[in-house]
Order: structure tokens, then C-alpha cells, then sequence
């Protein structure tokens, strides 16, 4: 959610996580107060994957704590993929 809310406010995505922490120019509240972790207390790996269609991607390493196999946990934001 907090990345439709910085959208709708920068009409951009941002570049990390970490850009959700800084001050909305509206209300100079932070889009988030933390960047929360998976349930296996790893960061999520957060990448764009079209910038004209607004298509992101949060992966987590999954229980293994390893990146690019078979558990890892993708959810990937197709809404505006068309």
C-alpha cells in the first residue's frame, strides 16, 4: 500500500524501500516508519520491473534465506502490466 501511496503522490515509483522512509511533501509523514522484513526476519528485495507500466516486484528469500530458488516468495504488481 505504501507503494500505491507514493505513487499517487510523485506520480513515480520509487527507487527503493528506504525512499518510503523520507517525508511526504503533503503531509511530512514518512510512507512507512520501517521497511518490515520477512517472516524469516530477512529484508525484501524490492526491483522495478517496467518503469512505463508502473510494474514492481517484492521478493522474499524464503525460509532458506537464499535468493533465486525455488522458495523464495514473489509478489509481483501485473495490475498495470496491460
Amino acid at each position: 500500500g505504501a507503494i500505491e501511496l507514493y505513487y499517487l503522490e510523485n506520480r513515480s515509483l520509487p527507487s527503493s524501500l528506504a525512499e518510503l522512509m523520507e517525508p511526504s511533501s503533503k503531509t511530512n509523514e514518512p510512507f512507512l516508519k520501517t521497511i518490515p522484513r520477512d517472516p524469516w526476519g530477512e529484508e525484501f528485495e524490492y526491483r522495478i520491473v517496467n518503469l512505463k507500466s508502473r510494474e514492481y516486484r517484492i521478493t522474499s528469500s524464503g525460509e532458506n534465506r537464499m535468493m533465486g530458488d525455488a522458495d523464495d516468495v514473489v509478489y509481483r504488481d501485473t495490475r498495470r502490466s496491460k
